[in-house]
This record gives structure tokens, C-alpha cells and sequence, in this order.
């Protein structure tokens, strides 16, 4: 699979009770990813279209996922 170099990824809402991660694994694939070689050009957005501030995509340390590091715990839910 190949990487876009940009993204915007948005964040939805916590449902009550949801525990909250520093570390989420936003991708996993079985072989290496092709792309850029950092995750610079892709972000994090709110509900409302606003950045989310400390929140960082890099890849997986094998090159086979993506993760989004934030400096607050932060929940995202693809759709």
C-alpha cells in the first residue's frame, strides 16, 4: 500500500465511560507501507474542522502500521 503524503483524519466525540489512550493505532497492514518518509503532512481535526493541537501520525517501528501520538489523551473513531 501507498501512503498519500497528506491526510486529514477527523476526531469524533468520546462516549461516556471510553478510556482515554495517548497511542492509537490508526492502520495495520501485512506488508512494509510506501510514502513519505515522515507522517508530517497529515492532521488531526475536531469535530469542527479545528486542528488538534500535539496530535502527531508516525509510522510503526516494523513499517507495517501508522499511529497517531498525542501529547493529551485523545480517541479518534474511523468511519
Amino acid at each position: 500500500m501507498t501512503v498519500p503524503a497528506s491526510l486529514t483524519v477527523t476526531a469524533s466525540p468520546l462516549v461516556a465511560g471510553t478510556k482515554l489512550t495517548r497511542r492509537v493505532q490508526l492502520f495495520a497492514a501485512e506488508t512494509a507501507l510506501n510514502g513519505p518518509s515522515d507522517l508530517s503532512g497529515w492532521t488531526v481535526v475536531d469535530a469542527e474542522g479545528a486542528p488538534i493541537r500535539g496530535a502527531k501520525f508516525v509510522y510503526g517501528a516494523d513499517g507495517k502500521s501508522i499511529w497517531l501520538n498525542a501529547t493529551a489523551g485523545t480517541v479518534i473513531l474511523i468511519r
